[in-house]
């Protein structure tokens, strides 16, 4: 993720919708947690949540969650 910034993500997400959502996640993996405590990060991870499918903000829970244990 380093290079891009967090505004342009959360552009792409509003524009593209899922889609770019699904990339993310992938992207991420286990990082999810170092996102949602970032300073800039976590508006993009409301983003993520906001505009994400049932099963995609399931996956960000889990995967959240994991990344705190």
């Amino acid at each position: 993720m380093r290079g891009v910034s967090h505004s342009r993500l959360q552009y792409a997400v509003e524009q593209e919708g899922r889609t770019v959502v699904e990339l993310l996640l992938r992207a991420l993996g286990g990082q999810l947690s170092a996102l949602m405590t970032d300073p800039f990060g976590n508006y993009l991870f409301q983003k993520l949540v906001e505009l994400g499918s049932d099963e995609q903000r399931r996956v960000m829970v889990r995967d959240g969650v994991r990344g705190e244990v």
